[in-house]
Parts: structure tokens; sequence; C-alpha cells
């Protein structure tokens, strides 16, 4: 087993970073959607802030989720936290070509507890490995 995150071995360049309010377990069908537009939306206006020059820069990216949730219910595991949308939406912006394994190598997701609902949010960072030239 290597004893090193891929990120603590591999030279990473923030590509952008935002800010998604709430948060989101995931559900069945349409109890989704308001979730999902307001990743969107969260997306949308990180992505005013790209220099457009820097996207073909990258052989590969990696993300880090910091969810900060308030542990009010059972069953609040971490791996319902619906981080889906916030990949789809890359995907869809074409930041990376599709969000498999080729250029998609790491994701890194975290909680970190909060007192109120009103402090509920996840901080995104996404992060790339510049093309060897």
């Amino acid at each position: 087993m290597q004893d090193r995150l891929l990120a603590s071995t591999t030279e990473l360049t923030e590509i952008l970073s935002f800010t998604v309010p709430g948060i989101h377990f995931e559900k069945l069908g349409a109890w989704n959607q308001p979730w999902d537009r307001a990743v969107a939306q969260a997306i949308e206006q990180a992505w005013s802030r790209i220099d457009p020059s820097r996207l073909g820069a990258f052989e590969w990216y990696a993300v880090h989720l910091r969810w900060f949730v308030w542990p009010r219910h059972d069953r609040q595991d971490l791996d319902n936290l619906r981080m889906k949308p916030i990949l789809d939406c890359f995907t869809a912006k074409r930041l990376w070509r599709d969000d498999d394994v080729r250029h998609l190598r790491a994701i890194y997701s975290e909680v970190a507890l909060v007192q109120k609902t009103a402090e509920q949010r996840v901080e995104v960072a996404v992060f790339g490995r510049l093309t060897a030239q």
C-alpha cells in the first residue's frame, strides 16, 4: 500500500476554487434537483474567473471537497454527500474531456463539523497536473 496521497507526490496547479452554500445527501429523483441547480450556479460564477488559455494545459485533474456538515441526523454518510453534479458540471464545461480515470485521477473528500444549518457548505478546489513540455 502506498504511504502518500497522489497529490503529495505530484506537483499540481490550482485552477479554481469556490463554495456552494448548503450541502445535500443523495436522494431519489427530483429531490436532488435544487442542489444540482445550486451547484451549477456556483460553478458558473467560478468559471467566469478562469483564464481560458490555461484550459488545455493539464494532463489530468484532482478535486478536493471539504464538506461543512451539521450532524443533526443519523445516516449522514460521507459517501452519500452529492458530489456528482460538481463533477458533471465540469465535464459539461469541458474542463476535462470526461470525469473518468484518464482525466480525473483524484477526489479528496473530507468533512468538518459545524454547529448550525446556516454554516453548511462545500468548498471545492480543482487542481491540474500540467502536461509535460
